[in-house]
């Protein structure tokens, strides 16, 4: 047991080691080049300015993170599909942290997550402004789908659109227990609904609840996100 406990002790020392700080524009002149040429464990570190996006995290244990904050730093999708792509089983070590996330236009693969598209993931989404993304179908600032865990916290979600939840779309396509859920809210915004399977949604609007409520909570509703303490 000893050995054992040893043998992780040393494995993350050496993690924690080798681990390396990129700078975009100074190491790498996209963001995206900066995540192709990183390893689990390293930060990005990003410079004030408008950075080309989408971007794909690519299932990397990284972080990504603004220099001085979203109100200088934003990622511009270019109307090229979602802004920030989670696609490859990322999980809470894998962070997008301070920026706004604007210009998302997702209308292909069913048109989900204009800004965001989350896919059997658990990523961290901490401290963003997202805003003007658009979306065909479902999610226009954030789409979480096929049993992910959407963690975000201090985020702002406004002006953003699509045909079901203009800013935040839950859904699944498969059984009831594989419900997206959410997890440590802490968000100002517009509207979000909940989308389950292929059953059209229904529409109370009006009603008002704690971002909180969303966890596990499987009626299809048209719910205003209200900023959770």
């Amino acid at each position: 047991m000893r050995a054992a406990l040893t043998i992780i002790f040393l494995f993350s020392i050496q993690s924690f080691i080798f681990s390396e700080t990129i700078v975009v524009p100074d190491d790498h002149a996209t963001i995206q080049e900066a995540i192709d040429a990183s390893d689990h464990h390293d930060t990005v570190i990003v410079k004030p300015g408008t950075h080309e996006g989408p971007i794909n995290f690519r299932g990397k244990k990284i972080t990504v993170k603004s220099e001085q904050g979203p109100l200088v730093t934003a990622i511009d999708g270019r109307q090229n599909g979602s802004v920030v792509i989670f696609w490859n089983n990322e999980v809470t070590n894998s962070v997008l942290d301070g920026f706004t996330i604007t210009n998302g236009l997702s209308n292909f693969l069913g048109g989900y997550g204009g800004g965001i598209d989350c896919q059997n993931t658990a990523p961290m989404i901490v401290n963003n402004i997202i805003s003007g993304n658009t979306a065909t179908s479902g999610g226009g600032g954030i789409w979480c789908d096929r049993g992910s865990t959407l963690m975000v916290n201090n985020t702002i979600l406004w002006d953003d659109s699509a045909s079901i939840g203009p800013e935040i779309a839950i859904g699944s396509e498969d059984k009831p227990s594989s419900l997206t859920t959410i997890r440590s809210f802490d968000v100002d915004g517009g509207i979000a609904s909940i989308v389950f399977g292929t059953i059209p949604p229904t529409w109370q609007s009006g009603e008002q609840y704690p971002f909180q409520a969303l966890i596990d909570f499987t009626v299809l509703t048209n719910l205003t996100v209200l900023r959770v303490e």
